[in-house]
């Protein structure tokens, strides 16, 4: 996403976990072509600042919270994308496992410049071992192939968030 900046592109990076995207928050907070955190957050922002606001705070203060992720939030969120005029031209998204699902799909897609078919963006995400929504990471790719069959999937062996000394402290 820093490379994008400098490249004076016009970035969104989000992720699911919420500390995670505190922490790209906070690093990106003096950035103005960087837009990042959490995609709910990031969603529910984006809904807020559009004419549909009103109407969906009223749903959600009356949805469970399964109808407001499931249904309210990607019904709005969508209506707040395609309202929403400045589009992105990269999309970088961390958690992959977690947000390759048809609804936030649909989203992102309104949200990049030439959408996901025509335009830039990366997915990283660990589709194996950490998929808290084992029906996204079996399906995610299958949802993304409706948007294109154009992308490269590449496995990556170097971690680079948790240090072997992280790793060694939290195997049970």
């Amino acid at each position: 996403a820093r490379r994008c900046v400098k490249e004076n592109k016009k970035t969104l990076l989000l992720c699911y976990n919420r500390l995670l995207g505190v922490w790209f928050e906070e690093q990106s907070q003096d950035d103005t072509l960087l837009s990042s955190g959490r995609y709910f957050r990031f969603l529910r922002n984006l809904i807020s600042e559009s004419s549909y606001a009103e109407e969906y705070m009223t749903e959600e203060k009356k949805a469970s919270d399964e109808d407001l992720f499931s249904e309210i939030l990607p019904v709005f969120g969508e209506l707040a994308a395609m309202e929403h005029e400045d589009e992105f031209d990269v999309l970088v998204l961390d958690e992959g496992q977690d947000l390759l699902n048809s609804n936030i799909l649909r989203v992102l897609n309104h949200l990049l410049k030439g959408g996901l078919s025509e335009g830039r963006w990366s997915i990283y995400g660990d589709f194996t071992n950490q998929s808290i929504f084992s029906s996204v990471g079996e399906n995610g790719f299958q949802n993304l192939d409706k948007y294109t069959s154009y992308y490269t999937k590449e496995l990556l062996t170097i971690n680079c968030r948790n240090t072997r000394q992280i790793a060694e402290e939290t195997v049970l």
